[in-house]
């Protein structure tokens, strides 16, 4: 479809100027600083998986955003996303130098916001990146997986340490469904240099539990896996795979307080994966620990782990999940005296457990916007994660360019017909695309998505923006300032 096109060049720009240095904004008062009336308990920012709010999504905070929006009008955006690249960071292991994502985040809270997402990803570092990973145009190995998971890790713990209390959410890299298979691929389009569903799981692993580990109270969102926007089943690929923890090889061990029995069924045949003979239930004599090996999801496998305690009291079972690229996770079970528990390691190691809600970026028209959100909350509910929260991080719709673009289209899409259908639909975190124009003539496709035109006049999509902040809560604004950087 023609949005397709447009969407991919669109955010092929909007990662490259990720990159682009900034001006360190001052320390001074926010635009905004007043606690306004219809704050609730929310407003402490300890519950931000609990928040309705409408952002913006900006390409350099500096140069587009406070360069050509008039001041005024800072106030009204409250949420901003921006984009940066571990590679703007981390130039060599354990070597961080900060000052790029201290601008950056310093721009967004001068200008008086709620909330920050930062999306984090490509490029990665050289040194990070795989040497494995293919070269797809200009774009290199280190638009790829890194080939040490543990590294992205480390980076994410210590990104989420540094800025606690500033930026609450964060994005797992922009649109890894953009990947060498997709559809886009065979046009030389390429966002992600791997393949989503065999090694996207790992790095949203690797970065959650490493952003919990910075910041326990942060929001983690996937990143978004749409690999098409045809409205087809082929679409939501890579969130059937991920969502049903597909593509995993991993090794199990049971530890448990007392000892119990475990078994390992894969399609309803019990395996003992230590000798590849098939087991009776209850066959086995009870032991505290318990090591699968070999365990494996791909080809559609479903694999589940049989828990039974023979003691007349509770028991305590830690399971830990070791997977092939070096990630891990642990779950712990309680089982009640003389019982038995099946548990699905597929839901377990499900990527819905791993975020804290899964991006969907349906760059359609505004009236299927709704449509391919539910998609993806169907297959989250299939996958035993009903109440896992959807977001939708970057959304837009062009307000001229083409014949079939109009300041009145934007303004429905901004308004009742899009972002109004989401909001009713039970979807509560979205992110308009973008803050401001390109030049007049270099916008890619002709298609531009601005609420502001490139002289910093609004347009009329940019009311409705701020009719929509009138009507949801206005939490506390973040301080001004990274206060920290005055004893640095």
């Amino acid at each position: 479809m023609v949005r397709r096109n447009i969407k991919l060049k669109i955010i092929a720009g909007m990662l490259a100027a990720a990159i682009i240095a900034v001006v360190t904004a001052g320390c001074g008062s926010a635009s905004n600083g007043k606690k306004t009336n219809n704050e609730t308990a929310e407003s402490t920012g300890t519950s931000f998986g609990n928040r309705k709010l409408l952002g913006i999504c900006t390409r350099n905070v500096t140069s587009r955003l406070k360069a050509r929006v008039p001041s005024s009008e800072w106030p009204g955006f409250r949420n901003i996303r921006v984009n940066i690249a571990w590679a703007s960071i981390e130039k060599s292991r354990n070597s961080f130098n900060w000052s790029y994502p201290d601008k950056v985040i310093n721009n967004c809270l001068s200008l008086g916001v709620d909330s920050i997402l930062v999306v984090i990803g490509t490029p990665v570092p050289v040194w990070a990146a795989d040497p494995a990973t293919p070269v797809v145009g200009e774009r290199g190995i280190e638009y790829g997986p890194p080939k040490n998971p543990a590294d992205f890790k480390n980076f994410c713990r210590a990104f989420a340490k540094r800025y606690q209390g500033y930026v609450d959410y964060f994005q797992i890299f922009q649109e890894p469904g953009w990947d060498l298979d997709a559809p886009p691929a065979k046009e030389g389009v390429v966002y992600y240099n791997g393949y989503c569903d065999q090694s996207y799981l790992g790095i949203l692993r690797a970065g959650y539990n490493g952003i919990k580990a910075g910041n326990p109270e942060a929001y983690v969102i996937s990143g978004g896996m749409l690999n098409g926007i045809t409205r087809a089943a082929g679409d939501f690929a890579n969130y059937k795979i991920l969502l049903a923890g597909g593509n995993q090889d991993l090794s199990i061990k049971v530890k448990a307080s007392r000892s119990i029995v475990a078994e390992l069924i894969e399609n309803n045949d019990l395996h003992d994966r230590s000798s590849g003979n098939t087991q009776e239930t209850g066959t086995k004599s009870p032991r505290k620990t318990w090591n699968f090996t070999g365990v494996t999801t791909r080809d559609g496998k479903r694999e589940r782990l049989l828990l039974e305690n023979p003691n007349s009291s509770e028991v305590t079972a830690n399971i830990a999940f070791t997977f092939s690229d070096g990630t891990s996770q642990r779950k712990s079970v309680e089982l009640k005296g003389k019982s038995r528990k099946t548990i699905s390691v597929n839901k377990l190691i499900s990527m819905a457990g791993v975020t804290d809600g899964i991006d969907v970026h349906a760059y359609d028209y505004p009236e299927h916007w709704v449509w391919y959100c539910d998609q993806v909350k169907d297959i989250c509910a299939e996958n035993g994660y009903p109440d896992r929260e959807i977001v939708i991080c970057e959304i837009g719709w062009p307000h001229s360019g083409r014949s079939e673009y109009s300041e009145e289209g934007q303004r429905e899409a901004i308004g009742k017909k899009g972002v109004g259908s989401l909001y009713g639909a039970g979807y509560r975190k979205i992110w308009i695309f973008e803050d401001i124009d390109d030049p007049p003539g270099t916008s890619w496709e002709d298609a531009y998505f601005g609420l502001f035109y490139y002289d910093g006049i609004a347009t009329p999509a940019w009311d409705e923006y701020l009719r929509w902040q009138k009507k949801l809560v206005n939490y506390r604004n973040k301080p001004a300032c990274l206060k920290f950087l005055k004893t640095e």
